[in-house]
């Protein structure tokens, strides 16, 4: 989504009257992306199971302080838990052992469309972004006057867009990439 949001910003400038400024193209966008998304999640949910599991307690088997053991709650002190207490049902979430290389390929598409491809675009996007702003920027300027150019310089606030762009693109890129690496090397 943020990549598509680069693209609507990159083919707008410079025109309030884009069909990309239109609702009717956000919504599309959106629900390509959506659809998208589920399908691509699809291998996920299929690797990832719940189980339910038996929390394990401490319990001291010998007098000692510095030895502790751990069993599960029901066998706590010989005698059945349940009878004390009603049971409480835990569940956890786990990846299926049974399918190891579902596993790895999930982890290759994840990295490869959830991290590679969306820093990749925002990279291009946001570099093409950036130099349209500044063609228009000399465009503006070249056409004004030498003696008004000296004073416009002088009296303008600076464009922040384009540092408030590259620090966007630097903290997406420096959060994204790691976690795509390392996802890649989950994978092997």
């Amino acid at each position: 989504m943020g990549a598509a949001l680069a693209y609507i910003r990159w083919q707008a400038l410079g025109d309030i009257h884009s069909k990309w400024l239109q609702p009717t193209t956000a919504w599309t966008i959106f629900l390509v992306t959506t659809v998208a998304v589920s399908i691509i999640c699809i291998p996920t949910m299929m690797i990832h199971r719940i189980y339910d599991y038996e929390p394990l307690v401490p319990i001291a088997l010998e007098v000692d302080s510095s030895t502790v053991s751990y069993a599960a709650a029901s066998t706590v002190s010989g005698a059945p838990l349940a009878a004390v207490t009603p049971k409480q049902q835990y569940y956890t979430l786990d990846i299926d052992r049974q399918s190891c290389v579902f596993f790895k390929v999930n982890l290759w598409l994840n990295a490869i469309v959830f991290k590679a491809i969306p820093c990749l675009l925002l990279l291009w996007f946001t570099i093409a972004l950036v130099a349209k702003l500044r063609a228009t920027d000399e465009k503006r300027l070249y056409l004004y006057s030498k003696s008004f150019r000296k004073h416009i310089k002088k009296t303008t606030v600076p464009d922040r867009t384009t540092y408030m762009l590259i620090m966007m693109l630097t903290v997406f890129l420096v959060t994204e990439l790691p976690q795509g690496f390392l996802a890649l090397l989950n994978g092997n």
